[in-house]
């Protein structure tokens, strides 16, 4: 009876160890969940405070300056800076008796490159005679005028027939200037603000017109001469040898004067000039 069992005994533990040596079933292995267990408590809410966001900052403008003004004094003709403070050199450049036609032409190009602006004061018998056109002269005169303001320059009022006013009848010194500034209006479209007497030469029936126009009269505090030299070396030197600050320079629209213009302003740049021109007007 022993015997039998011995036999039966060892086949059960046999059986026992292979069960044991088989590998473990995959459902045997807990599921990974990324839920959190049921009761586990949920994680903070984070205590990091959200900055707000920046507002944009309004773009900085550049800082307009404005432009300088000038005037001119009415006692002695000077030309000045409008701030006292003003620390320059200045001048002003004037040029009479046109517009001629080729040397007024010569005469902007050489301002032109030396960025020098200028008062032309123009006179009326450039367009023709006792107030009326001359058909030969009438479209050069106009040509010239819109070219001169085309260039950055002023045009001014130096009367129609460049007659000495103090020789005239009040009358006629009244219609030497309406009818120019007249004639200049319609060319231009806005009424000349300056104007200077042929010779320098005026009167009260003279300033009272102009007042009475609102324009500001004006002589000049260097003359050139070169209405008188022909030499333009002895030009270049009556100038440049008599300059001041704030100087009102006189030159005329001739070929003399084209000839010495560009050693007048070579010299005077050199020097530290500049060349400006009045923007506002003081009528007496």
């Amino acid at each position: 009876m022993m015997h039998r069992k011995i036999p039966l005994l060892l086949a059960v533990a046999i059986t026992f160890a292979g069960c044991s040596n088989q590998p473990a079933s995959p459902s045997s292995a807990p599921a990974a969940s990324d839920q959190p267990s049921e009761g586990a408590a949920a994680p903070a809410p984070s205590t990091t405070p959200t900055s707000a966001p920046e507002e944009p900052q309004p773009l900085q403008q550049p800082e307009v300056k404005e432009p300088k003004r000038y005037y001119v004094d009415t006692q002695n003709f000077f030309i000045h800076s409008v701030e006292e403070s003003a620390n320059e050199k200045i001048a002003l450049l004037t040029f009479d008796d046109g517009p001629k036609g080729d040397s007024t032409l010569q005469i902007l190009d050489i301002l032109d490159r030396y960025h020098a602006k200028s008062i032309w004061f123009v006179s009326g018998f450039n367009y023709g005679y006792n107030y009326l056109p001359d058909p030969h002269k009438a479209k050069k005169f106009e040509e010239m005028i819109l070219e001169i303001r085309k260039r950055g320059h002023i045009v001014a009022n130096h009367s129609w027939s460049h007659e000495n006013f103090k020789q005239l009848p009040p009358d006629v010194q009244r219609k030497e200037i309406a009818s120019l500034s007249e004639l200049l209006e319609k060319i231009t479209g806005e009424k000349p603000k300056f104007i200077r007497p042929p010779f320098g030469s005026y009167t009260d029936v003279f300033q009272d017109e102009v007042k009475k126009q609102g324009m500001q009269w004006m002589n000049w505090s260097v003359g050139s001469l070169d209405w008188e030299y022909t030499d333009p070396q002895k030009v270049i030197q009556q100038t440049v040898s008599t300059m001041h600050n704030g100087a009102n320079i006189l030159m005329h629209d001739n070929p003399v004067e084209v000839q010495a213009l560009d050693g007048i302003l070579k010299r005077l740049t050199e020097q530290g000039y500049k060349f400006v021109l009045p923007t506002e007007v003081k009528p007496d």
